[in-house]
């Protein structure tokens, strides 16, 4: 990546225009409403709010929630390449760079398919096309046989990282160890992309590290669960934020509980206490992690109206945009299997 900086321009038409669409996301009260209805009334709704184009364009091909996870997949790409269009070049490295979180996404589907030998076909309908690759891309990527192949065609990872998870996956043949090493490489790359933007890109580092400090807490929970060795766990953390200064040995030696109450002393202090609150009956990691997915959110609606003319009304927009297709595609799932309004309603995330 090159050292030139990015300067990123106010422009109010883009912001009121971006500000207009996050109005129009799903609110607490929409989702309480969609929770009551059929699928085929949910689907009604959905044409009528918005995800009309994306509906219309598979109801000859597509019914029932095929179809809607389709649209909804389809919408979330619509949206940023809108999104895209209204902002300016300098403001697209931003979005793009946000984006790639998409590809990533991507490329671990593809890996994981290739390694259990997963159909090529159901497994395309599980990519999410709102990245900064097109369909040609990952179309050379599903051609590709080996997963080295694959790991050599990524684009933006340099070289010797390549080579280096080759061998990791060659020696162990198990793909946690690339998984992750994606994972650092996104941060990495957001972190770099901070720094070339001279005023708000201490704001932008601001959100990344907020990202990778709910990501990192995710992670050790699961590993602490799984009772994972200490020598995997640091290997797995991302090197950025909270878990830079805790002592990830003697933190990790402690009982589930005290070690997520050692987290109550850091920035995701909320989470933790909110958490502690909860009836014995809830506090499970599955609550927890759903408990972070939202201090995600509301830590960039916090920040936009924190930073009212920055960086933050997009990242707020593309945060929320993402958060609204995920708790569409678990209602329509959980209403197919017949699951309860009352636990549908605790796993939105609003």
């Amino acid at each position: 990546m090159d050292n030139q900086q990015i300067t990123l321009h106010f422009d109010p038409y883009a912001y009121v225009r971006i500000l207009t669409m996050k109005s129009l996301l799903f609110k607490k009260e929409d989702y309480q409403r969609l929770i009551k209805m059929s699928l085929p009334e949910i689907t009604k709704h959905l044409q009528d709010n918005g995800y009309k184009k994306e509906i219309d364009a598979y109801a000859m091909k597509l019914s029932g929630i095929q179809l809607l996870e389709k649209a909804l997949t389809d919408n979330l790409s619509d949206s940023f390449k809108k999104l895209k269009r209204i902002v300016d070049p300098n403001m697209q490295i931003l979005v793009n760079s946000y984006l790639l979180r998409y590809d990533i996404y991507n490329f671990k589907t593809i890996m994981r398919a290739k390694l259990s030998n997963k159909d090529l076909q159901e497994t395309k309908k599980l990519l999410i096309f709102s990245g900064i690759y097109d369909n040609v891309f990952y179309d050379k990527l599903f051609q590709m046989q080996k997963i080295e192949d694959v790991l050599l065609a990524l684009p933006l990872l340099p070289i010797e990282l390549k080579k280096q998870m080759i061998k990791n996956f060659n020696e162990k043949r198990s793909l946690f160890t690339i998984e992750n090493n994606l994972d650092k490489f996104y941060a990495e790359y957001m972190i770099q992309i901070s720094q070339k933007i001279p005023k708000q890109g201490e704001l932008f580092q601001k959100f990344i590290v907020s990202e990778v400090d709910a990501t990192n807490a995710k992670m050790l929970i699961r590993s602490k669960k799984e009772n994972l060795e200490l020598s995997l766990v640091k290997q797995f953390i991302i090197p950025y934020g909270i878990f830079e200064k805790i002592r990830i040995a003697k933190m990790y030696s402690k009982d589930m509980h005290n070690m997520i109450n050692i987290l109550e002393k850091t920035t995701l202090s909320k989470i933790i206490k909110r958490y502690n609150k909860l009836p014995e009956n809830k506090k499970t990691t599955i609550e927890l992690e759903m408990l972070i997915n939202k201090h995600i959110l509301d830590n960039a609606s916090l920040l936009t109206h924190q930073h009212p003319l920055s960086i933050y009304i997009i990242l707020g927009y593309m945060v929320s945009k993402d958060i609204e297709i995920k708790n569409l595609k678990m209602l329509i799932k959980a209403k197919q299997l017949e699951i309860n309004e009352e636990f549908i309603e605790q796993q939105i995330i609003a």
